[in-house]
């Protein structure tokens, strides 16, 4: 409408709406229920005392400048989206779609596009609710898909949040969530700001998840030479990540973490004590975190079994004979022993010692 336009009670958009002159709302509220896509198309400032999107209904802000204002409450069961053509090294608002109370909301900063293959525009999906894959613990009000025209570019961006305690900047892309921050406001601003940003898809905001490791050892003391699987356990179970493991600060590898749990063994400890750590290496919203093993590992001197063979049994008085000992590991396979036993051994008959 080029004129003005006054409410005086709420009213239902099945198509698309163009404001090119004045409307006052006056605390009446506009709902967009056409389940499908409608166009806004705001020529001018337009202030909305209360905005509906319905279920099944993507509002697709068609204006490049920023003239929407929500005064009031903004209910989106829908999509909101916006476009914004990018055409320099600058900063790009999202309207409708970056909206967050008490927020500067969403602000996209191009700060390279060198390449074959710039970045000519960005587009902002809006969804008010849960990441359907959100980290485990972690919840959000909103997520953004954020879809890029063009694959060279450099970007920072600034999420609004919900004055959370330590809020992180995550993005969602081959199953996992990668989340960082360079810095954040949660008394003022109510934002969160990740620079370096060099690819889009799925947007969140959450607050960092603090962790535990725990160690346990398969056996203590273990005898040398043996396996020992040293197991870390981290809460909460969710957490994702990989754990490296330490024996006396000596890195003995890294595991992925599974359903909360990370392995590593080892056969090469020597004989004496141990200490173990594990330190989880988090992916995601989740803190690290250091486990160390109570009580240390220890591990023992090998038992072992000789066997002596002559090469002459019986023998003639006074003939040479050839005793020979052989020495094993008691109770482990050829597998399991990495090394054979080592030291001399020392050969005697009743009447005393006859070599060494």
């Amino acid at each position: 409408e080029n004129g003005e336009l006054q409410l005086t009670n709420d009213i239902a958009v099945s198509g698309h709406f163009t404001n090119s002159g004045t409307l006052d709302t006056n605390g009446s509220g506009i709902t967009f229920d056409g389940a499908k896509t409608q166009n806004l198309v705001l020529n001018t400032f337009t202030s909305f005392d209360a905005l509906t999107v319905y279920t099944g209904t993507t509002l697709v802000e068609a204006v490049t400048d920023d003239n929407a204002y929500i005064q009031g409450t903004l209910t989106n069961f829908g999509t909101i989206r916006k476009t914004q053509p990018v055409s320099g090294l600058e900063f790009y608002y999202f309207g409708l779609a970056g909206f967050y109370p008490d927020s500067w909301g969403v602000e996209i900063e191009v700060t390279d596009r060198s390449g074959g293959d710039p970045l000519t525009a960005i587009q902002v999906d809006r969804i008010d609710a849960n990441h359907p894959n959100a980290p485990g613990g972690a919840t959000t009000d909103i997520y953004w898909t954020i879809t890029p025209a063009g694959a060279n570019y450099v970007a920072t961006v600034v999420l609004p949040q919900n004055a959370l305690a330590d809020p992180v900047a995550c993005r969602y892309a081959s199953g996992a969530w990668n989340c960082a921050r360079s810095s954040f406001d949660s008394v003022k601003d109510l934002t969160v700001t990740r620079t370096g940003v060099t690819a889009f898809s799925d947007w969140a905001v959450f607050n960092t998840i603090a962790t535990t490791t725990t160690l346990a050892t398969s056996a203590n003391p273990a005898p040398v030479f043996t396996q020992v699987t040293f197991t870390a356990t981290v809460a909460p179970a969710t957490a994702t990540g990989s754990v490296e493991f330490f024996a006396d600060g000596a890195s003995l590898g890294t595991a992925t973490l599974a359903a909360g749990k990370a392995q590593v063994a080892t056969g090469g400890l020597t004989v004496g004590t141990h200490v173990i750590t594990a330190t989880l290496i988090p992916t995601g919203p989740y803190l690290a975190s250091s486990g160390t093993l109570a009580g240390d590992q220890v591990i023992d001197k090998a038992a072992t079994t000789v066997a002596l063979l002559s090469n002459l049994n019986p023998a003639p008085y006074s003939q040479a004979v050839t005793v020979t000992a052989s020495v094993a590991v008691s109770g482990m396979t050829a597998a399991e022993r990495q090394t054979g036993p080592t030291g001399q051994v020392r050969f005697s008959d009743e009447s005393g010692a006859l070599a060494t």
